[in-house]
């Protein structure tokens, strides 16, 4: 996933503050953003290697209903910056 963003001198977003989410949110205010996390197991670790402890899940989230292994940031309506496990679409 960061390879893509890499060769276009980006990078995916990481989330380890509220600071940061909300930052997320005011970027993107009616977007669905593929963050830079993965599953590990049955752990979620940041693409900075940084351990995952900000928690935004959507109620019900992460729920892994097929290999859903990444996290998408999901913005706009009642869903105001909360986090869903989803395939990795990118």
């Amino acid at each position: 996933m960061d390879e893509f963003c890499k060769s276009i001198n980006g990078s995916m977003a990481t989330v380890h503050s509220d600071y940061d989410n909300d930052l997320l949110r005011r970027a993107f205010p009616s977007d669905l953003t593929l963050l830079g996390a993965q599953r590990e197991g049955n752990s979620w670790r940041w693409i900075d290697r940084k351990s995952h402890s900000l928690n935004n899940w959507k109620i019900g989230e992460p729920n892994n209903s097929g290999e859903e292994n990444c996290i998408q940031f999901t913005n706009g309506g009642k869903f105001d910056g909360e986090w869903e496990d989803v395939t990795c679409w990118m």
